[in-house]
């Protein structure tokens, strides 16, 4: 099985390489790994016995970053490295003043795997949600580099259990020192396989939004365009939620809308402002904002998570397609939240439902009745009150995965 793994990631550097011909993505990926030994190799000279941090892409550092902050609050002299394994993630890191380093991770083969811990000499490793790369486990087991895995995430229909392969990446579990899990069921699956360094933390996400909950933001234009109206914020939102906001518009009533379309390119842009322009639209970054408009498009990108706090209810886009988008950003300001129903790949939805803080929506119709139902101000102040106990419950990762890793560092 290890030969058919070491042959899969080569394949895929090669692929990687092809594509690289036409697709700018690989490009970059490839660029960013030139030469990668001679700055390895510096940043373990200049920084042995780090922290190191790996995530695969922006939205996973997000549930590292608290780990981070509070690492570096506590731990002021130790160096902090974080690795990307997408281009996505080292080139939108925006927190590079809070770490030490920021360096792609390789390809993970045998040789790449050794001399990556060989050079950078770390004191602790520390991989996010599920990123599981055996080459590594076995360079940094091998040098007696300890290894946690946090906020982890695992299914019984992941490939680490299937049938022909899960011995494999079972015996790379056991080489991480603790493995700390998002919720009950993750732990059942590592428990049913015999893995006893598990537990469970609860998810960064909450830690990392509460902290922006209370960062400075100056809402006053936002309000004053709402007008005490009821105000849905549509988050990563896609073509099909768009369509239904069309629909709802349509229906005489007080309420504004607030769309955070997932593509910000100008065409997108230009498109939403046309579907929309018979409704009144503003954009975000407008000089004026008329209060007679129904709709404020944000055509920036890193505003939403902080907007979400003048708003009345989240619509979350994404569960009409592949799968919804983060409901925990909408959730930690007290919003309820609706979203489509292909939304099982996260904990949150699910949960969500059935404490009826969330709603899942198929239709304009759906959508329109749930605003009318949560413009009885007694009702919302009840989700409102349900809300902020499953966030006070869901908080405090950050602080239980500080405290396993701290017994790593003497």
């Amino acid at each position: 099985m290890r030969l058919l793994y070491n042959l899969g990631v080569h394949l895929y550097g090669l692929l990687i390489r092809l594509a690289s011909l036409k697709n700018t993505k690989a490009q970059k990926w490839l660029k960013g790994r030139k030469n990668w030994q001679l700055k390895v190799a510096q940043v373990g000279h200049e920084h042995p016995q780090s922290l190191w941090v790996h995530a695969a892409s922006l939205g996973e550092i997000e549930q590292g970053l608290p780990i981070i902050q509070e690492w570096k609050k506590q731990h002021p002299s130790q160096k902090i490295v974080v690795s990307f394994f997408s281009p996505s993630g080292y080139e939108n890191f925006q927190y590079q003043d809070q770490v030490d380093e920021v360096l792609y991770l390789p390809l993970d083969t045998p040789q790449n795997a050794f001399k990556f811990v060989k050079l950078l000499k770390p004191k602790i490793a520390l991989f996010i949600k599920y990123e599981i790369w055996v080459n590594y486990f076995e360079a940094l087991a091998n040098s007696q580099i300890p290894m946690v895995l946090a906020p982890a995430v695992f299914r019984p229909s992941q490939i680490y259990f299937s049938s022909w392969s899960g011995s494999f990446f079972i015996r790379s579990l056991q080489q991480i020192k603790a493995i700390l899990v998002q919720d009950i069921s993750s732990l059942e699956v590592l428990k049913k396989k015999g893995l006893s360094n598990t537990e469970i933390c609860g998810d960064t996400r909450f830690d990392r939004v509460l902290q922006l909950t209370h960062s400075p933001f100056d809402t006053s234009r936002l309000e004053e365009f709402i007008n005490q109206q009821f105000c849905l914020v549509a988050g990563s939102s896609w073509p099909k939620e768009e369509a239904m906001l069309e629909e709802l518009l349509k229906s005489p009533g007080n309420l504004k809308v607030i769309i955070a379309p997932h593509l910000v390119d100008q065409d997108n842009i230009e498109r939403l402002s046309q579907n929309f322009d018979s409704f009144g639209v503003s954009l975000y970054t407008d000089e004026h904002w008329h209060k007679q408009n129904k709709v404020l498009i944000i055509n920036t990108m890193g505003d939403l998570n902080k907007i979400y706090r003048v708003g009345s209810m989240a619509l979350v886009g994404g569960g009409f397609g592949e799968s919804v988008h983060s409901t925990v950003e909408p959730l930690c300001y007290g919003l309820p939240v609706c979203f489509g129903p292909n939304h099982k790949r996260f904990i949150e939805p699910s949960e969500m439902l059935k404490l009826k803080i969330g709603f899942e929506i198929k239709s304009s119709n759906d959508l329109k009745t749930l605003i009318a139902s949560l413009q009885d101000k007694s009702k919302l102040q009840e989700i409102r009150e349900k809300i902020d106990g499953y966030v006070s419950e869901k908080s405090g990762a950050t602080q239980i995965i500080l405290d396993k890793l701290k017994t790593f560092y003497p």
